[in-house]
């Protein structure tokens, strides 16, 4: 609003690095593998309501594009990790 009088003027576009698309879960019995997939589906989910909300709180705003990874990035684990095996697949 320091820029424009209007909020219709305004434009935002929504990138985000989650996927709504889960990596397969091969550890069913490990309490840590349960705990991180269940964090990455509630942060997905947390995620969506916020857009939600903030689009509800702006309705004269314009949304133009929303921008979701095709398919899961790396596991929670391995986003610790900054070698090229694991930053390259989500570079692309």
């Amino acid at each position: 609003m320091e820029v424009v009088d209007d909020e219709s003027k305004i434009i935002i576009d929504i990138v985000v690095c989650s996927s709504y698309d889960l990596p397969e879960w091969k550890d069913t019995g490990n309490a840590m593998s349960n705990y991180l997939r269940f964090n990455d589906a509630k942060s997905y989910s947390d995620e969506m309501a916020d857009i939600v909300e903030f689009k509800e709180a702006f309705p004269k705003v314009q949304f133009r594009y929303f921008v979701e990874p095709t398919a899961p990035l790396v596991g929670a684990l391995k986003m610790i990790d900054a070698s090229n095996s694991t930053t390259y697949p989500m570079q692309m």
